[in-house]
């Protein structure tokens, strides 16, 4: 038998190319297999192969290449040598004789035969092969296609290099980025915007909408420009809390854009600071043995340190050169392209694998063919249950539409379908292109992926898939979703997944897939927008893969031009009727009157701005009463009204959650029966906007209403706003009615507002940081970052762009010519924000890995505890030790809960409601870990320095103390200081205040003193005040060494960010700042090769010591201990007399709600008398608080620079869906976001926004 890695390198040396093998190792000592990679230069594909030796591996990629060299037709298939099976156009093999079997003598050895590539090392530094023109592809409208929707990047990339020089990346104002932008501010942005348009004789103006309650306000500012010199517009859509600041904030992305594109210069005047408070100097006090201790392992280093200046006014930076760099990859300057190649006997599409063993080892296409025809021909013949399925399938108003369908599939790569909800075309049109591949003969050459938004509806339609065809799920159809896969057969088979879950599958190509199902492309998220993308640049190059795009509320028009001109097939019709009512019919059926008005309104903007939007409750048509026009007239449009929704339903119910943050088998209760005298009321996240099926859902009480996640990168803030859903919304939520009979649909809204909305929902792309998809488009090799997102749909603004590369390349996750470093490449593999990838991987390096995948895995999630929104109690307090840290509770919640959980599933019950927990969230987070640490393992970290640890946090504990040195870097630049109660200061004295969620949050007004005033914290929120949430106690030494990134020191004062100032020893801080360069240094020849953990030498072990040394609270004199005044000292007395304060006692005093807690038989009379005086402190605390909420609101708005650099939305409908639900936190999912949305049924109580709350723990 020849061999095909001799075949192919004979085949290149004829044309005088060489293959270049690739050879990488995967998963873990025990598990290990080998990938390889073989490219030639000049060509696009990347062959692709795996087994457990690098032979063999080696033998499978030169396979695939030659395969595709086969379909391109340069080689013959009867040219190539046979292994085992043939290529799919068959061959007789090689002359055995000599040929291609045997070298000639005048060639020399092939490197896979003259190189040992060792694992995990690429031979490869060039990265993806140059992609041949697009031409002669046979394919309408294919030929020379220019897409120029998005910027021409030219100008920037060619002045990329002089910008960096002038770039000072100094913060200005609240500004994080300005130096990155032109030092382009909110202050001059606006000014220079308006002399452009003088100079353009042209003037644009903003277009505004409002968004949020009347308590929590928001406006919306948009634009819109022509700009000549580069024949294209320039689009910006920012937020702020004032009309005037979003008008600046949009100002500012264009003027920002038009920098980057060329257009105007870079700012040179002097930038205007305004003054915070000022954060007075603090006093450092050390150890005794920090200095000797630091100074030695810095000359171990041979690290120099800067010496004091001679002037103090003149201060030096501590922060020197990198000690170590990644070596840069050669820059990929052309657009690259993910390889497709169809189904091949040999490859599983689904696990990405070569199939080596077994009987489809050594099948051949004519045998599996004729195998599934006959037993598709039996079923239909015996089967009396599939005919009576097949039966009820053609009654389907898709099945009309099957020919047409089926035609244009075969004759176009690209073919959108719109049909309205309950047509059947999720379920029906895989299986139309799946039974003709059979019934044809054909059936090893077809496999189907089809992509849904949300995990739960991959699952379902794949569950109603194998039912319609009599199988068990994992047969002909299966799924793959986040953290559970049931996988189908490799070939003639359909695969459900999310969106994301097939963006993981890219980095192995799309091989072995003969056509793409993208289900409900109207939703826009992050995820749908960058894989239309990458289709649309793989069927320019391989038009023989099929792709088809799917939804009931698709904009046809431009999905179609941005197709080239496809085919759209309209499938009319829908199983059942579905009845629609608006608020005033609403009103009138019911004779609801509403409550008296007792909100205080806010009528007016902060800059005095009268509130213009046109409220529609007021524009009541003639045919209804006068009562029904009065009612409407009393509504406030802004306000979910929950008693009209009591009206609506009136009998005995069942509520049951429906959203992406619980377990599935928690979100299956959803599609169980109920009893007949029962009616089910399902309250959901905009997780029922897509394809789900509830047989027994008659009703949809709608909202109208989204809630939507308002990030501004400038400042690091998250703001969370009430908005109008879109028709698009709430067409397909009137969709979960009507799908098995009739329905009927209440929109929450007047009909006059039903027209004033907008038809589709701003894209996701617009309104959310791009680091990750850019890590993705990288890990690809798609080429530039920017040039490849220019190609969307609708680009995202160029400073967004921008700013994503600019963070990567500060984490080291590009080198100098934009490519993807070793660290960089295992970033893009983790489902995580970048800055929290990278503190895993120096967890691991630290020996604390476990907990940094747990903290990061619980930063996915909302908090476990459950506390009604109210402060937390001391049963949630208390697992923040005395460590003063929201990090330490979620970790010793998760400790505690783990080994709990071992002794079953009684026992983890009794503990979440003992401990007021809420036990999804958990089991949740705990899933999300394994994947993050499973991810490590696989790309070779030692398991040993991920393994479990036990933390002790109410004493020292030196492991606990570096998990928050690693905080400390994961969370930056989120750092505040703390001046009294609950009051903080943020970057550069902006002032915010404590979380009530937060365990550093008091109970009472009394002013607080920490061991430190240094905190890190997770994110701003605001709502009527700025708020920091999830934040952790940090030292002083502990912010020099991970939690600055410009320090200055005058040799008495050492400086960070130009806003805190430690008094300490110049030496000390410039020894601790060494570190971090030190360990930097460190992280990189670990990410080149994990298993260098393993063999650390002496020196680098001392560093490791001496930062253990630096995290412990006593090396900056800090005594962590429980008497300090968190809470009043009588209170601590009384604890202490039980003895709750300790855990383990199971003896803890709940004041959260002003009851105490069981203390089982412990009488203390004392602090059973005080209970009812703390219920009534922490009413009178609340009133308080909530004025110097109102307060700092003031403040804020004289002091806030709002910018949107993204927003995640989500979606919220239904019930759950008023203004009067607390705040929904941190709600995210790799799939999209949601918040709250579709309440099904018919029936309710009064009390019902108090079940909503105590049912819904994640809201």
């Amino acid at each position: 038998m020849a061999d095909i890695k001799n075949f192919l390198y004979v085949w290149c040396g004829k044309k005088k190319m060489t293959p270049n093998y690739d050879i990488r190792a995967a998963g873990n000592k025990n598990r290990q297999k080998f990938m390889c990679e073989v490219r030639v230069e000049g060509y696009s594909y990347i062959g692709m192969g795996n087994s457990t030796s690098k032979k063999d591996a080696q033998t499978n990629a030169a396979r695939d290449f030659v395969n595709y060299l086969v379909r391109t037709k340069e080689i013959h298939a009867s040219e190539v040598p046979s292994l085992g099976v043939c290529v799919p156009d068959g061959g007789n093999g090689g002359n055995e004789d000599g040929g291609f079997g045997n070298l000639p003598s005048s060639c020399p050895l092939p490197p896979h035969l003259a190189v040992k590539v060792e694992a995990g090392q690429s031979n490869d530094p060039q990265g993806s092969a140059p992609v041949p023109g697009v031409t002669g592809l046979g394919y309408s409208g294919f030929n020379n296609a220019q897409w120029e929707r998005g910027a021409n990047l030219q100008q920037y990339y060619s002045k990329k290099e002089e910008q960096d020089d002038k770039a000072t990346f100094e913060s200005e104002e609240v500004d994080l980025n300005a130096g990155l932008h032109g030092n382009w501010t909110l202050d001059n942005a606006k000014a220079r915007l308006n002399q452009f348009f003088q100079k353009e004789k042209n003037q644009t103006d903003y277009k505004y909408s409002q968004v949020g309650p009347d308590h929590n306000r928001s406006f919306i500012a948009e634009m819109t420009i022509f700009v000549r010199q580069l024949g294209r517009k320039v689009v910006a859509r920012e937020h702020g809390s004032t009309k005037k600041l979003a008008a600046q904030s949009c100002a500012l992305s264009l003027v920002r854009q038009l920098y980057h594109l060329g257009v105007i210069e870079a700012y040179t005047g002097q930038t205007k600071k305004k003054d915070g408070e000022t954060v007075e100097v603090y006093e450092v006090n050390l150890s005794d043995d920090l200095p000797h201790q630091l100074m030695g392992v810095v000359q171990e280093l041979g690290i120099q340190i800067p010496p004091p200046p001679q002037d103090p006014n003149t201060p030096v930076s501590l922060i020197q050169g990198k000690l170590a760099q990644f070596e840069p990859s050669q820059r990929q300057n052309t657009e690259g392209v993910v390889p497709w190649s169809p189904p091949q006997i040999n490859w599983n599409p689904w696990t990405s694998s070569n199939i080596d063993e077994g009987p489809l080892a050594f099948c051949t296409p004519e045998q599996i063919n004729m195998d599934l025809l006959n037993e598709l021909n039996y079923q239909l013949e015996q089967d009396k249950n599939l005919q009576t399925i097949l039966s009820e399938r053609s009654q389907l108003p898709v099945k009309n539409f099957e020919k047409e369908i089926m035609s244009a599939i075969h004759n176009n790569p690209v073919v959108i379908i719109r049909g309205a909800t309950g047509c059947g075309k999720t379920t029906q049109v895989p299986q139309y292109i799946l039974d003709e591949f059979i019934h044809r003969g054909n059936a090893s050459d077809c496999n189907i992926v089809v992509t849904q938004p949300r995990r739960i509806s991959a699952v379902s339609v794949s569950e109603r898939v194998s039912f319609e065809r009599a199988e068990e799920v994992g047969k002909s159809c299966g799924y793959s979703v986040r953290f559970e896969s049931m996988l189908p057969r490799p070939h003639a088979s359909i695969l459900f997944c999310t969106v994301g879950v097939l963006l993981r599958k890219l980095e192995s190509g799309i091989r072995g897939i003969s056509h793409v199902i993208v289900d409900e492309i109207h939703e826009r998220d992050l995820n749908s927008d960058f894989l239309l993308v990458v289709l649309r640049d793989v069927i320019q190059t391989y038009p023989d893969v099929r792709v088809i795009l799917m939804s009931a509320t698709i904009d046809t028009t431009m999905f179609r031009e941005y197709f080239f001109n496809c085919p759209v097939i309209e499938v009319h019709g829908r199983a059942h009727a579905v009845q629609e009512y608006f608020l005033e019919d609403c009103i009138q059926m019911t004779q609801f009157i509403p409550p008296p008005m007792d909100r205080k309104r806010k009528d007016k903007d902060e800059d005095g701005g009268v509130d213009e939007e046109v409220n529609c409750n007021v524009m009541c048509g003639p045919e209804y009463s006068p009562e029904t026009k009065r009612a409407m007239a009393q509504l406030n449009e802004k306000e979910t009204p929950f008693e009209l929704i009591e009206a609506l339903l009136n009998r005995q119910y069942r509520i049951l959650p429906l959203h992406s943050q619980i377990p599935r088998e928690e979100q299956r209760r959803v599609f169980e029966p109920v009893p007949d005298d029962v009616t089910k009321v399902i309250l959901s996240t905009n997780i029922a906007e897509t394809s789900i099926t509830i047989n027994d859902v008659v009703y949809v009480i709608d909202s109208c209403k989204q809630k939507v996640k308002l990030f501004t990168s400038h400042n690091n803030m998250t703001n969370y706003a009430t908005v109008w859903a879109s028709k698009t919304n709430l067409e397909q939520r009137k969709g979960r009615a009507g799908r098995v009979r009739p329905g009927f649909c209440f929109h929450l809204c007047s009909k006059a507002r039903f027209e004033k909305l907008e038809t589709h929902m701003t894209p996701e792309i617009f309104r959310t940081p791009l680091h990750e998809v850019a890590l993705s488009i990288k890990l690809l090799r798609l080429g530039a970052i920017g040039q490849f997102l220019s190609k969307a749909i609708e680009p995202p603004p160029l400073d967004a762009v921008i700013e994503a590369e600019h963070t990567l390349r500060e984490l080291d996750a590009l080198d100098t010519n934009d490519e993807l470093t070793p660290l960089g490449r295992i970033l893009a593999k983790l489902p995580i924000e970048p800055r929290l990838g990278k503190m895993m991987i120096m967890g691991c390096i630290l020996n604390v890995g476990d907990a940094a995948c747990t903290i990061s895995a619980a930063s996915c999630f909302p908090e476990p505890f459950i506390n009604e929104g109210k402060r937390l109690g001391f049963v949630h307090r208390n697992f923040a030790g005395t460590r003063f840290s929201d990090h330490v509770a979620l970790l010793s919640v998760f400790q505690a809960w783990d080994e709990v959980r071992m002794g079953g599933e009684d026992a983890e019950i009794r503990f979440c409601e003992h401990k007021r927990l809420n036990m999804p969230t958990l089991r949740m987070t705990w899933e999300a870990k394994v994947q993050l640490k499973d991810i490590l393992v696989n790309e070779g970290f030692p398991e040993e320095c991920l393994m479990n640890q036990i933390f002790n946090n109410v004493g020292p504990d030196n492991n606990l103390d570096v998990v928050i040195s690693l905080l400390t870097f994961g969370s930056y630049p989120n750092v505040c200081y703390h001046k009294e109660k609950r009051k903080i200061l943020t970057t550069e004295g902006r002032n915010a205040l404590i979380h009530k969620s937060s365990v550093n949050c008091p109970f009472t007004s009394q002013d607080m003193k920490y061991p430190s005033p240094f905190f890190v914290f997770g994110e701003k929120i605001r709502t009527r005040a700025i708020s920091a949430k999830a934040m952790t106690l940090v030292s002083p030494l502990q912010l020099i060494l991970f939690g600055s990134k410009k320090i200055t020191s005058n040799g008495d004062i050492v400086e960070l960010d130009e806003w805190i100032k430690f008094r300490i020893h110049h030496d000390v801080a410039a020894g601790v700042v060494a570190l971090r360069a030190a360990f930097e240094a460190l992280v990189v020849e670990v990410t080149k090769d994990p298993e260098y953990i393993r063999k650390l030498d002496p020196t680098n072990e001392h560093l490791l010591n001496v930062m253990r040394l630096v995290s412990r609270p006593s090396s900056a004199a800090l005594e962590m201990v429980l008497d300090h005044p968190r809470w009043p000292v009588w209170i601590l007395e009384a604890v202490e007399a039980t003895g709750a304060v300790e855990e383990d006692t199971e003896e803890v005093v709940v004041v959260e709600t002003g009851l105490a807690e069981d203390t089982e038989g412990v009488e203390d009379i004392r602090l059973g008398e005080e209970v009812e005086d703390i219920r009534l402190e922490e009413e009178v605390e609340d009133i308080r608080v909530d004025r110097e909420e109102e307060e700092a609101e003031a403040t804020r708005v004289e002091e806030e620079a709002t910018r949107v650099a993204g927003a995640a939305i989500e979606g919220q409908e239904g019930i759950v869906a008023g203004v009067d639900m607390a705040e929904v936190e941190g709600m995210e999912e790799e799939e999209g976001s949601e918040v709250a949305g579709v309440v099904t049924g018919v029936v309710i109580e009064v009390a019902f926004k108090t079940v909503c709350l105590s049912m819904c723990p994640w809201v």
